[in-house]
Parts: structure tokens; sequence; C-alpha cells
């Protein structure tokens, strides 16, 4: 009995897990925690990041020069946390507290590990640090893995990044999540102006077939009359020559 518990604990132990890495960096945090003037923004800062991730089942892991790592179980949990995240700090700087705005990058990458073992793999957190670097301040960039991974209930939107990470095999597909409901709706008008100025082309391409088939269709018709009428003129004449000399 023990040995059967023993080997069904193992095998949990092995299990291969989803496991979500976020990264995030506050634009020059070097310099504003050696700054005393802006110790309270980078004091208020970190109270956001801390509540989002305790309050999305986050783990803080460590810190990498200014950058700060953290670990999800859920891809759900790490990207509402990330859109919080956003949006709170947003809404600190629209009170004007600040000379400089507060201003963050993030990056998420979801990857299998096993179980059992307590360090998140040196690739997920290579992805996700090497896609931190792509950002701009105030942009948040989740790798292809996570967005698939991701079953969105909650509306957030994703928009396709032209850039990618030369990363193993193949490269890594980027995407931006968009936690700005001014971007959302900006996104959303220029996808409206990119469908209508599809329809004159496709309507252009079929005008161009059309020109191009209706007067083979015409030769057609006219060869295939001509060919009917002198069957016709055949079949004919013969009956006529017959008929007569029965007469």
């Amino acid at each position: 009995m023990n040995k059967i518990t023993n080997n069904l604990s193992q095998e949990a132990e092995n299990t291969e897990e989803l496991l979500t890495v976020m990264v995030t960096d506050l634009k020059n945090a070097s310099l504003v925690a050696k700054v005393e003037s802006d110790a309270v923004k980078h004091r208020e800062h970190h109270d956001i990041v801390s509540l989002a991730i305790r309050l999305n089942n986050g783990v803080f892991v460590k810190t990498i020069d200014d950058d700060m790592l953290f670990r999800f179980n859920s891809v759900q949990d790490a990207i509402s946390a990330a859109v919080e995240i956003q949006k709170d700090i947003d809404r600190l700087n629209m009170t004007n507290k600040f000379k400089n705005p507060v201003l963050m990058r993030i990056s998420l990458h979801s990857g299998k590990h096993i179980a059992k073992d307590s360090e998140i793999p040196v690739d997920l957190i290579n992805v996700a640090r090497h896609m931190k670097s792509l950002t701009l301040p105030g942009e948040t960039f989740a790798s292809k893995d996570a967005c698939n991974a991701f079953n969105n209930k909650r509306g957030v939107q994703f928009r396709a990044v032209n850039q990618s990470l030369p990363i193993k095999n193949e490269p890594v597909s980027i995407y931006k999540i968009l936690w700005n409901p001014q971007e959302v709706e900006l996104a959303n008008s220029q996808d409206a102006i990119a469908t209508s100025t599809e329809q004159p082309v496709v309507a252009s391409k079929l005008k161009l077939v059309l020109i191009v088939i209706i007067p083979l269709l015409l030769v057609l018709l006219l060869t295939l009359h001509e060919e009917i009428i002198s069957q016709l003129s055949s079949e004919y004449e013969p009956r006529a020559i017959h008929q007569s000399i029965e007469k």
C-alpha cells in the first residue's frame, strides 16, 4: 500500500503544469529609488503592484536588476493582475500628484514546468525579460502562448505586434494587451476603417474579373450559336430533297 501511495505521490510531483511569468519594470526605477523626492512615487508604485499581485494569486519571486519577477499558476490571474496594475497606475497619474508620471512596462509569458520544481525554468524568464525590453513605458506585452491559454471572459483585447523574439527553433509571437479604454476604442475604429477600405478593393477586383470573363463568354456563345445553326442547316437540306423526290 505504501509503495502504491509513494508512486502516486511521485507521479503527481512529476506532473507538468502551466506556469505564467510576469516581469514588471518601473521607468527609471533605480533613479527613482535614489532620489529622496521620488521616494513616495516608488512606494505608491510598489503598493499598487503588490496589491494586484496578491489579489490575483501571484507570488513574488525575485528582483533582477530593475525587473521584478512574479509567478502565477493561472494565466487568467496573471493577465488580470497586469491590467489592474496599469489601470491603477493610470488613475494615480491622473491625480497629478507627481511632476513626472509613473510608467510601467509589463510582459507575460506562459510555459510548462514540473510541479515539484520550485525554480522557474530559465527559458521562461528569458522570454519574458526579452519581451519586456521591447515594450514602451505604459505598455503590456504577452506571448502567443500566454494569449492562447487565456480564457477571455473578461473582455480583454489583444493586438498582434510586428515584432517577434528569435528564441529557440521558432520565433515567439508577441501581442499587446489593450488595457486603456481609449486605446481599445482607437483599435476598434482602426479595424472598422481597415474593413471599409478592403471592400472597394474586393469590388474592383471583381469588376476586373467580370470585364475579362464577359467578353470570353460572349465569344463562346456566338461560336456555339454558329455551330448549332450549321448543324440544323445540314440536317434540314437532305430531308427537303428526299421529300421532293417522293412527291
